[in-house]
């Protein structure tokens, strides 16, 4: 069943409207008779609303009823290298399968002891778990320190730097 089908069943199941459901998602009833005609595809934001609104979870709506594999072979990730940082996009954006969302891309890093990352801004959120070593965001004027095990969530949209101590692994997620 398509993703739209899904909203379509799950919508009618709670005995809503087109219009309640819309209303409750804060689209435009034309935007949502769009997905659920599969015309368009929801970003990742709106496909939440919908599922808080219909109180299913997420998943409900991009799990596949039969099985589903994708590989991408280590050759064919985008990678960047230089001697003190390295980087590889473990899963690009679009890859997700979710229409034309392709909001999301996850990065594996590792960075050597001492590297700057300049101030910069990216298109959109960042969500990033230190795995090994330390690092200090430099974010709205203050300092943070990320050690193993922490998890960081902030907007990439306005001006941050880093710096890294130790031998640096970590997941970086970014959302558009």
């Amino acid at each position: 069943m398509e993703l739209g089908e899904k909203i379509r069943a799950e919508r009618n199941r709670a005995k809503m409207t087109l219009d309640q459901l819309a209303k409750k998602v804060g689209i435009s009833k034309m935007t949502l008779q769009r997905i659920e005609t599969g015309k368009t595809s929801p970003s990742i934001a709106v496909l939440g609303d919908i599922a808080q609104a219909l109180q299913k979870p997420l998943s409900s709506f991009i799990e596949e009823k039969s099985g589903f594999i994708k590989i991408t072979r280590k050759k064919d990730q985008f990678s960047f290298e230089n001697d003190k940082l390295k980087a590889r996009n473990i899963l690009p954006r679009g890859s997700i399968g979710l229409g034309n969302v392709g909001g999301i891309a996850i990065n594996y890093v590792e960075a050597k002891n001492g590297v700057e990352v300049e101030t910069h801004i990216n298109k959109g959120f960042e969500w990033v778990f230190q795995i090994s070593g330390k690092a200090i965001l430099l974010y709205d004027g203050k300092e943070y320190v990320s050690t193993p095990g922490d998890v960081f969530f902030y907007d990439g949209r306005r001006p941050h730097s880093v710096k890294y101590k130790g031998k640096n692994r970590f997941l970086l997620i970014s959302f558009k």
